[in-house]
């Protein structure tokens, strides 16, 4: 179209942990022994997703008193919005949300190698509130998770956003779609890995995939999780937020990176009216299914029927959809991080139909497969003893305060399409500072000033000082500008 303009855009993230923190009155319930019916106990109310407890097993647990009264005086530098919700020192958010998961958000930043960095700072922003509680003997114990799911088969959220223009919205069907297509078959390089219950013990190539139950709603809260998420958030005239549900939480950096990236890329077609139709799906949810139990299979890149009665691989359609962006790179505006990731994109995908052994350094579900194959001396997890150890083992992969990932990334894994890895020092300075290019900063900008944070949303900024309040707008994610120094004459 002679008419495009591509949209600048901004990126963020939200991911809801499972944590554990064990209270001083609890702790004694659980050294023993460990209840397998807990009934109306004081626990039930804790329990989030996870039935029983099982030796070795991983559950949510929460405490009204203990972690929701805690999360502001523990979360390094942060403003307190209200007992259980915070505005970090970045300018993103750590809070309980609805489902009892505690949820750390991105601040809004501008290229998808920032989310990674920030992704990485709120983990470690989550870790560090929940060991201070230990350290100033609040709770005597903790573990944190990066993962989306459970084993029984519930689900929480690993969110990503896009600033979209609203042409997709426009685009109803080609936005559905591609989408759909895109969201489905990606799982073979972003999906996580994980047992699942719910797949008859089966070790899935993406949790949350797997357990997505309609092509598309626009509820927030519905309880079948959609492929696609419809309806841009935040609406502008010409601009919104495009809000994925369907992916995983992953530990690799390299997944984090090719899932924001390629959203962008995905969404610049569609902007730019380039007709993919090609690739559209006879039926997501098949093809979500067999996406998912594609590591239970020795054809590694399942085959998939379009909807024009043709046969393709999840590899032959990310790899479409990645040379059509780069053949058009120029007209829908591809950027120098976008035409970086989609080139790599496209080597892992060729890479992932020759031996996926020649991934296990960057897709996180290969590596996770192959550490449990490893660990269990056995190719096929099927045949290990279901009392728990395998659970364990897997819950083991994705701990963020210690895990077998966590520890791995350390040493190099999962950077793949990175010129360098993150730092120490780079993931501390993003705990305390904000993106300087998004309304992060604008945010920030009004929040170190003293004021006490009253109401939040991503719009607006509601402060008080004293008895007096007034309204801080930004609606515009672009707008970095810092809000002078706010006097008793501003805030009536």
């Amino acid at each position: 179209m002679s008419s495009y303009e591509p949209v600048e855009r901004v990126f963020g993230s939200e991911t809801e942990l499972c944590s554990l923190v064990l209270l001083q009155e609890q702790q004694a319930m659980l050294n023993g022994k460990l209840p397998k019916q807990l009934g109306s106990s004081v626990l039930s109310k804790a329990i989030n997703g996870f039935h029983r407890l099982d030796a070795g097993d991983f559950f949510q647990f929460y405490d009204d008193i203990g972690l929701s009264l805690q999360l502001s005086s523990f979360a390094e530098g942060s403003y307190r919005f209200t007992s259980n919700n915070v505005i970090t020192a970045n300018g993103g958010r750590l809070y309980i949300d609805s489902g009892d998961h505690m949820e750390v958000t991105t601040p809004e930043v501008r290229t998808a190698r920032q989310v990674v960095l920030y992704e990485l700072a709120a983990e470690q922003i989550a870790v560090n509130a929940f060991r201070a509680m230990v350290d100033f003997g609040v709770a005597d114990a903790f573990r944190m998770n990066k993962r989306n799911f459970d084993r029984v088969g519930n689900s929480w959220g690993a969110h990503e956003n896009l600033h979209v223009s609203t042409v997709l919205e426009n685009e109803e069907y080609h936005y559905r779609q591609l989408f759909a297509a895109h969201n489905v078959t990606r799982a073979i390089y972003t999906g996580s890995g994980g047992v699942l219950q719910s797949a008859q013990n089966r070790f899935v190539t993406s949790p949350r995939l797997y357990l997505c139950g309609e092509l598309t709603n626009s509820a927030p809260y519905a309880s079948l999780k959609p492929i696609v998420f419809y309806g841009l958030k935040d609406l502008d005239d010409d601009r919104g937020r495009y809000h994925n549900v369907s992916g995983d939480a992953n530990s690799s950096p390299f997944a984090i990176l090719a899932k924001h990236a390629m959203n962008s890329v995905v969404a610049r077609l569609i902007e730019a009216g380039i007709d993919m139709s090609e690739i559209y799906l006879d039926d997501p949810l098949e093809a979500a299914y067999q996406v998912s139990t594609v590591a239970n299979l020795k054809q590694k890149t399942p085959i998939i029927l379009l909807s024009n009665g043709e046969m393709a691989s999840a590899s032959m359609i990310q790899r479409y959809i990645c040379e059509t962006a780069l053949s058009h790179a120029d007209q829908i505006g591809l950027t120098k991080e976008e035409i970086a990731v989609t080139l790599e994109v496209q080597r892992v995908c060729e890479q992932i139909e020759r031996d996926i052994d020649d991934v296990s350094d960057c897709v996180e579900w290969v590596a996770r497969l192959r550490y449990l194959q490893r660990t269990f001396d056995t190719e096929d997890l099927l045949a290990v003893d279901q009392s728990g150890d395998l659970f364990a083992a897997d819950m083991h992969w994705d701990r963020i305060d210690g895990g077998k990932a966590a520890a791995i990334r350390t040493k190099g894994w999962g950077w793949r399409g990175f010129d360098r890895a993150f730092g120490r020092h780079d993931i501390d300075r993003a705990k305390t500072t904000p993106p300087m290019d998004t309304r992060a900063n604008k945010r920030i900008s009004v929040l170190s000033q003293g004021v006490m944070l009253a109401r939040a949303t991503i719009g607006f900024l509601e402060v008080r000082h004293g008895d007096l309040k007034t309204e801080i707008k930004m609606f515009d994610p672009l707008d970095s500008t810092p809000v002078g120094q706010l006097s008793t004459h501003d805030i009536e």
